[in-house]
């Protein structure tokens, strides 16, 4: 176990290929695959405390990240890397860096908005959770109208040339 202080967040810079953080003044690199997810879990198990993950949106790269660390158990927040990069001052989101995150997420913490952790997941794929049914039934409820609308009671094409 690394015996760092208890640090509020963790910052993950997220590319198409990589993905990287520093823990306890060590990098820790790995590629952006569920093969490299185990090895960078591992790397975070080492603090003492579970942080706050933060990571940049990176065009989709970071989606499996975000569900794996959900799943896991940590709270994960993913912030826009323009906002990041004016307030680091850098030019292109790929110089984001772990600690230029973290000084995102410290600066402005109204502005990321952390998914916590939950040891059973599935509810948010299987609809199990009461506040999800009517958010389902609703959705459900659009399509079918819409179906409606573009199925039999569509109107023919020389009935709309008319």
């Amino acid at each position: 176990m690394i015996a760092a202080a208890p640090i509020p967040y963790l910052g993950i810079s997220v590319t198409a290929e990589a993905l990287e953080t520093e823990i306890g003044g060590q990098s820790c690199v790995t590629l952006n695959c569920p093969e490299g997810l185990p090895f960078l879990l591992r790397c975070i198990g080492q603090l003492s405390a579970p942080p706050r993950i933060v990571c940049e949106e990176a065009g989709g790269a970071e989606r499996e990240l975000v569900r794996t660390l959900h799943e896991a158990g940590f709270a994960v927040g993913v912030v826009v890397s323009e906002k990041v990069c004016a307030f680091a001052g850098l030019h292109d989101a790929s110089e984001i860096t772990p600690h230029a995150l973290v000084r995102y997420a410290a600066a402005h913490p109204e502005s990321v908005r952390f998914i916590e952790g939950s040891a059973t997941p599935h509810h948010l794929k299987s609809g199990e959770a009461s506040w999800f049914k009517p958010v389902v039934a609703r959705r459900d409820t659009a399509w079918q109208r819409i179906a409606g609308w573009f199925g039999r009671s569509r109107p023919s094409k020389a009935r709309r040339a008319a």
